[in-house]
């Protein structure tokens, strides 16, 4: 998880700029309305899976995970 001061929306903005593609995006309602986003990007072979869990429209917590090819660099 990232530290809360951390914004991974900056982040994600930047690989779509870089040619990066939404190919995946899911929503799950949590307990207490707290809501996980689930969003797949791809570029060429590469795959990252970005998750962020908001509570009231404020993000208390965010994960970049690379899915492909495994160890890929950033």
């Amino acid at each position: 998880m990232m530290s809360l001061n951390e914004d991974l929306r900056d982040e994600l903005a930047g690989y779509l700029d870089q040619g990066w593609s939404v190919v995946g995006y899911n929503t799950q309602l949590l307990a207490m309305g707290n809501v996980t986003h689930f969003i797949l990007i791809q570029n060429e072979y590469a795959l990252k899976s970005i998750t962020f869990v908001m509570d009231r429209g404020k993000i208390m917590g965010s994960t970049i995970t690379d899915l492909a090819p495994a160890g890929a660099a950033q």
